[in-house]
């Protein structure tokens, strides 16, 4: 009798330590997944910035390829403006980023972008295609012109008949 009952106790605290690991892990993993340590700190689409264009509603980009020098003194200018509608400032970046990544558009890599004027970079060498970072003070507004076109110089027989398709993205973080 005294064996069946130290087996019995040994049983239900061996049970009850299963049941307490599984409940710990499982909240801990749930946990984990719900905190803000493992998501990333910019967040899109919030009502504290707004992207507006000036004319228009999309990006225009130039239908055949330019130069670095010709594309800034020719290419169309995009007006857009940035608006904090918060109180409080914010840091943001601007995206110009691919909506079509197949093998009928052109590659970032032969993609010119000026912004204000400044000189010409290369989308592809952007990382993760922010163009540009700022900060805003809370109700401000800040106006950027950007023009957007192909390279000339790394345009290559196999992007014939290809079409470049961007767009813009706000993040504040």
């Amino acid at each position: 009798m005294e064996i069946n009952k130290l087996i019995k106790k040994r049983l239900l605290v061996f049970t009850g330590t299963l049941l307490i690991i599984v409940i710990l892990t499982i909240t801990s993993s749930y946990a984990l997944a719900n905190n803000d340590i493992t998501k990333t700190e910019i967040q899109e689409n919030t009502n504290k910035l707004l992207l507006k264009y000036e004319e228009g509603n999309k990006l225009v980009t130039e239908a055949f390829p330019m130069t670095k020098e010709y594309g800034l003194e020719n290419a169309t200018s995009n007006k857009i403006s940035i608006i904090n509608n918060d109180t409080n400032s914010t840091n943001y970046s601007l995206m110009l980023y691919p909506t079509d990544i197949s093998d009928k558009s052109i590659k970032t890599d032969k993609v010119y972008y000026s912004i204000n004027g400044e000189y010409p970079k290369v989308l592809g060498d952007s990382v993760d295609y922010v163009i540009y970072r700022g900060i805003l003070e809370g109700n401000e507004k800040e106006n950027l012109t950007i023009q957007v076109w192909i390279a000339a110089e790394k345009v290559e027989n196999e992007d014939q008949g290809k079409t470049l398709n961007l767009d813009f993205k706000v993040l504040n973080y």
